[in-house]
């Protein structure tokens, strides 16, 4: 009996042995094939990474397909356009131009009394509305040439220009719809003349104000600012009108997407204003809070390094209202 509970109580040990032995072997396999799974899982992670660049990378490619067919699209109507417009725009040109000089005429013969008495202020109406007439077209030509510009590619000749200066003419263009409720803010210091196209970056100013006057209906105030940190200006344009939603503030650069109402708007205005910008090889952001408003800053490079010619304003103040 003896020696048989010791040959049982051997065979004991030897089993338990034996199931140490395929214990450590087991744990030593599930280890191993932990370890591959975890680098299948390190390998699915940097696989998905980069499946969703290759995404996004494709989704950022359409959309400048789309955005390219759109611009061509724009070409096309703008190249008819242009011709449609300008036949008509030159006759109320020619005649607002006439009219001018018959105004000369006439002054000329009733002599003093076209200052004087009750004819005095129906001369100087006559010649405010006849001046307001000729501004707005060369106003409608410089658009017209700007669309007319993009759809060809042709370029306007550079010249050295007074950033400053544009925003002078700029503020004089929009002063009939200057609103008494609304204050101009001037934050412009002294810029270098900038190497650039003055008609196509004026027009970029233009639409820039008049989109800011446009979101503050009931009046505001409209901040001019210019910075310069030597190889560059910076001009941002500030509202405190009615901001630009989430949702719209990725693509009010697009083509026809626009903001406002039916029939106030094409969405065509900040796409021209984003092509000038960056033909110049500049840069335009925008920065917007609903109900607080919106500023655009456009960043345009400095090509020629040079001081103000005399006779230009002397310093621009860093607060002060126009």
């Amino acid at each position: 009996m003896f020696a048989a509970q010791a040959s049982i109580a051997l065979e004991n040990s030897m089993a338990y042995e034996e199931l140490g032995v395929l214990n450590r072997e087991l744990d030593k396999k599930v280890r191993e094939r932990t370890a591959t799974l975890e680098g299948i899982t390190i390998e699915l992670d940097r696989k998905n990474v980069e499946l969703e660049k290759a995404l996004a990378e494709l989704k950022e490619a359409q959309q400048a397909m789309i955005r390219q067919a759109k611009l061509a699209a724009l070409g096309r109507m703008a190249a008819g356009a242009t011709h449609e417009i300008n036949n008509p725009l030159n006759f109320i040109n020619a005649g607002a131009y006439g009219i001018n000089k018959k105004l000369g005429n006439l002054e000329k013969l009733v002599g003093a009394a076209a200052h004087e008495g009750e004819l005095a202020p129906l001369f100087a109406s006559m010649k405010e509305l006849s001046n307001v007439v000729v501004n707005g077209c060369d106003r409608i030509k410089g658009i017209v040439q700007g669309l007319w510009n993009i759809s060809t590619e042709r370029e306007s000749p550079t010249e050295t220009t007074d950033i400053n200066k544009l925003l002078d003419s700029t503020l004089q263009l929009v002063q009939a719809r200057l609103l008494p409720e609304t204050r101009v803010i001037d934050e412009r210091e002294r810029l270098p003349l900038v190497e650039c196209r003055p008609q196509e970056v004026g027009q970029v100013f233009l639409n820039l104000v008049i989109n800011a006057l446009d979101a503050m209906p009931r009046g505001g105030k409209l901040t001019l600012k210019t910075t310069t940190d030597g190889t560059h200006v910076h001009i941002s344009v500030q509202d405190t009108g009615t901001g630009i939603p989430p949702d719209h503030l990725g693509r009010i650069f697009e083509p026809f997407h626009t903001t406002k109402q039916a029939g106030k708007g094409a969405g065509l205005g900040l796409t021209i204003c984003s092509h000038i910008v960056e033909k110049h090889g500049g840069a335009i952001e925008v920065e917007s809070e609903v109900g607080q408003g919106s500023r655009f800053t456009v960043t345009l490079p400095v090509s020629a390094l040079r001081e103000q010619p005399k006779g230009s304003r002397e310093a621009w103040s860093r607060s002060g209202e126009v």
